[in-house]
């Protein structure tokens, strides 16, 4: 009988570590949840970032993603294909005479690294960072060097 009752107090101790415990990875999981929200409200949208837009592995052209404005328009050497830009920095697909319609349903995109690909189209959308005109004389200037 004496033995039995170890065994309840035990039970009882091993329910409360359990519940204890749980109830900490839970309060853990909730500041986590609440900094990443607030880390993703400080950010600004599409600040630093551009959108390249490539047809047969080529690049057909490129949209700053901190411009202001929204702005509908069809992808050169893409005919039928049309994207849309605005200024929360996102970008999308708006339509396009493809039969899968697999870029018009990925929609948004306005994170770095993130894609949309058209596969029967061959056009891919990449989120990369933003080109500037220093960017690109410093680059030059390294490839002359090179040579």
């Amino acid at each position: 009988m004496a033995n039995s009752k170890k065994t309840v107090t035990n039970w009882k101790l091993s329910k409360k570590a359990l519940i204890m415990c749980l109830v900490a990875a839970a309060v853990l999981c909730a500041i986590g949840f609440v900094i990443t929200y607030i880390y993703a409200q400080n950010q600004p949208n599409g600040e630093g970032l551009q959108a390249e837009i490539y047809v047969d592995d080529t690049l057909a052209m490129v949209v700053p993603l901190e411009s202001d404005g929204s702005e509908i328009a069809e992808i050169p050497s893409a005919p039928g294909t049309h994207y849309q830009h605005v200024t929360s920095g996102c970008i999308r697909i708006l339509s396009n005479d493809c039969n899968e319609q697999t870029c018009v349903k990925t929609g948004w995109i306005d994170e770095l690294g993130e894609t949309i690909t058209c596969p029967e189209k061959n056009i891919l959308i990449k989120i990369t960072p933003l080109e500037t005109k220093a960017n690109i004389l410093q680059d030059n200037q390294e490839n002359t060097a090179q040579n």
